[in-house]
């Protein structure tokens, strides 16, 4: 095995150790174990578990910035993603929702560094900070940015960006957490029921009804259409693609 893989190797075995256990309840023993080496030849290739945690640090960043990037998301750089939202389209939003949503769950390195995060949090003040400042105040200001941009260019109507970058963002926190702890729950829509759903619900502002309410049952659209029903259990990705789509064009629209 080459000495690279043998690198690569260790940090995907500790992360997924890290992400079940904690980092404390994991010995460097047990890496080299599931790695299928001895734990001298562990320290060929990274000096502590404190160094194989920092690299694991390092290197979900730089995916995740690589990854993010094919679907046009710089959470480092608002302005760099201004035009991708500039005039987008139901469609476009929503595509871009359904992305990133299922990106943060279903990437294996992505998903258990977050489970990792979300029990270290609790070790240290210096990982809660770095947990809040990666998972929450990042990308909070990414969206304030992207909303202060557009209201200033009279793309959405002006109200205060933090709170509404809090609005946009906090059902989705909260919902990959729930899918996080109960997978079950994410549920499956189709393209095709999903794409229904984003047309009901997103779009253009002037075929919402204003009193418009998003409560994953009862939707009364313009122009006399009839009354639908949800059904109750819905699935969490398809309550914040509601949501956000009528946050973006119900609350949004210039008057």
């Amino acid at each position: 095995m080459k000495q690279e893989d043998t690198k690569q190797r260790i940090l995907d075995k500790a992360l997924e150790l890290f992400s079940t256990q904690g980092y404390d309840s994991v010995s460097v023993g047990e890496i080299a174990k599931a790695v299928g080496i001895k734990a001298p030849s562990l320290y060929n290739h990274f000096l502590s578990k404190q160094a194989i945690f920092d690299a694991i640090m390092k290197s979900t960043a730089e995916q995740y910035e690589a990854d993010t990037d094919q679907i046009n998301i710089h959470v480092q750089n608002a302005t760099q993603d201004i035009p991708v939202f500039t005039e987008i389209t139901a469609d476009a939003l929503f595509e871009k929702v359904r992305q990133i949503f299922e990106y943060s769950l279903h990437n294996e390195t992505i998903s258990r560094f977050r489970r990792m995060m979300t029990i270290e949090q609790f070790r240290s003040p210096e990982l809660a900070a770095l947990y809040s400042g990666r998972y929450v105040d990042r990308v909070l200001a990414y969206h304030a940015g992207i909303f202060r941009a557009l209201m200033a260019s009279g793309e959405i109507a002006a109200e205060d960006p933090d709170t509404l970058a809090m609005l946009y963002v906090a059902p989705v926190l909260t919902l990959i957490g729930i899918c996080d702890r109960q997978p079950e729950r994410e549920g499956g829509a189709d393209a095709a029921d999903r794409k229904v759903h984003a047309e009901r619900l997103g779009g253009v502002a002037d075929r919402l009804a204003p009193d418009e309410i998003l409560n994953g049952r009862n939707v009364e659209q313009r122009g006399g259409e009839q009354h639908r029903q949800q059904d109750d259990e819905q699935c969490p990705k398809r309550i914040f693609y509601d949501f956000s789509q009528h946050v973006h064009n119900e609350r949004f629209r210039l008057p």
